[in-house]
Formats: structure tokens, C-alpha cells, sequence
């Protein structure tokens, strides 16, 4: 069954109309229940359509003059909360079209908070409410970003895929269209990542000695550049 409601929520000091949708995984994959949005994504979608769009610029990352095509890796030890929030701040102002972030680890690594985070900055809203999409699998957020000096519209893609066991029970998404309209925040992505394109960076959240400990995989030049930005950690 599909269960549909309307409610009210605050977005930047204005109101905006979220849509929930939930409906069984099952009767998904059967194409059961008509999608959201046949030409956006073919899968349950947690849609937030603010009245009033948020402006931010995206500030990009000076490369430095070489980088590896082999996947570069630093670990961070994280001791405090708002240290992964710093982290999650530094990787969404350098997001920019056809970007994926994979997030790895155990119940309460750190994961979720780095999620959060980085929705809240890109939104320019540090209060905002970032829902979870264990169960809706996905959630769409729209901004509009000043990016080399126009003003576009930008999409972030939050996937939980903690439910799915492989691709093959993965519901139809349209990826292509995903990273042609914005960036793609991933949580749980086995079952999906030997799909994706290699260009990416993947974080793996776990616990060493009683702290939080992140390891940054940047693969590709762009997120090879991200060390710079990272070295005081």
C-alpha cells in the first residue's frame, strides 16, 4: 500500500510542503507502485521543495600539479562530534555535479553525523531536520548554487542502502540522471559500488581505541586534491 501525507516543516525561516511517500520494498521491485518521478528516479523518494531556493558558491579545490591514478588513502582520528562535522563541511563546499561520496561502517560510527552534516551545509542550514532513508532509500534535497559564475540548480542525493543485499534487489534508479543533476551521498553502497564510475571518494568510519577513526579513499585527481584541504586533521 501506498501511504501518502502532507505536512508542514520549517526551511530557512520560511515553510515549505514535504511529501512523504513510503510503500513495501517488495511491491517496488514488483513496479507495483508508480514511482515519484518516472524521469528522476525510478525508486521512493523523500522529496524537500523549499519555496525559496538557498544560494551558495562552490568553492573549488586548487589541484595540486600531480596527482596518483592509483586511489590515495589517509586515516583521521576523529575526537569529538564536531570534528566529523568539520570534515563533512570541507568535503560538501568542494561538491559539484557527477560527484560520489560512499560512507562505510558499523552502527554508530560516525556515518549518520557525517551525512547530516554535510546536507545541512550544502543547504546553508545548520538547525535543518535530515531525515534518515533506511527505509525510503532515498532522499532528494535542491539547492541553487553560484558555480563558476552562474547560478544553477543542484541536487543532493542521500541513499541509505543498508536494506539492499546486492544489486539485483536494488530498485530501478537512473543513475546517469542523478549525477547529471547534482551529487550522490551514499550510505551502505556494496551491493551498488561496483556499478559506479571509479572517480569518487569513499570514507570508512570505524572505532580504534575507544575513539572514531575515518579512512579517506579519494580516487581520481579532484578528490586526490581534497588532501590539502584535510592536512590539519
Amino acid at each position: 500500500m501506498k501511504d501518502i501525507k502532507s505536512h508542514r516543516s520549517c526551511f530557512l525561516g520560511e515553510h515549505c510542503t514535504t511529501k512523504l511517500v513510503t510503500c513495501s520494498l517488495r511491491a517496488l521491485q514488483r513496479r507495483e507502485i508508480e514511482p515519484v518521478s518516472k524521469r528522476r528516479v525510478k525508486a521512493t523518494v523523500f522529496r524537500i521543495s523549499p519555496r525559496r531556493t538557498v544560494h551558495t558558491a562552490v568553492n573549488y579545490m586548487t589541484c595540486c600539479n600531480s596527482f596518483s591514478s592509483n586511489v590515495v588513502s589517509k586515516e583521521i582520528m576523529l575526537r569529538a562530534e564536531n570534528e566529523t562535522e568539520q570534515l563533512a563541511s570541507i568535503v560538501s563546499a568542494n561538491v559539484n555535479f557527477g560527484d560520489i561520496i560512499l560512507l562505510y561502517g558499523d552502527f554508530g560510527s560516525g556515518k549518520t553525523t557525517f551525512a547530516r552534516a554535510f546536507i545541512r551545509k550544502i543547504l546553508c542550514d545548520p538547525s535543518l531536520i535530515v531525515p534518515s532513508p533506511s527505509y525510503l532509500l532515498m532522499n532528494e534535497y535542491k539547492v541553487t548554487r553560484e558555480i563558476q559564475g552562474e547560478i544553477k540548480k543542484f541536487y543532493v542525493y542521500h541513499l541509505d542502502l543498508w536494506r539492499i543485499e546486492s544489486s539485483e534487489n536494488l530498485p530501478p534508479i537512473d543513475l546517469q540522471n542523478i549525477l547529471h543533476r547534482g551529487a550522490c551521498l551514499i550510505e551502505w553502497p556494496a551491493a551498488i559500488e561496483k556499478l559506479l564510475p571509479y572517480e569518487k571518494l569513499v570514507l570508512r568510519f570505524s572505532f580504534f581505541d575507544g575513539k572514531r577513526k575515518v579512512e579517506l579513499s579519494m580516487f581520481g585527481p579532484k578528490w586526490q586534491c581534497l588532501q590539502d584541504h584535510i592536512s590539519n586533521f
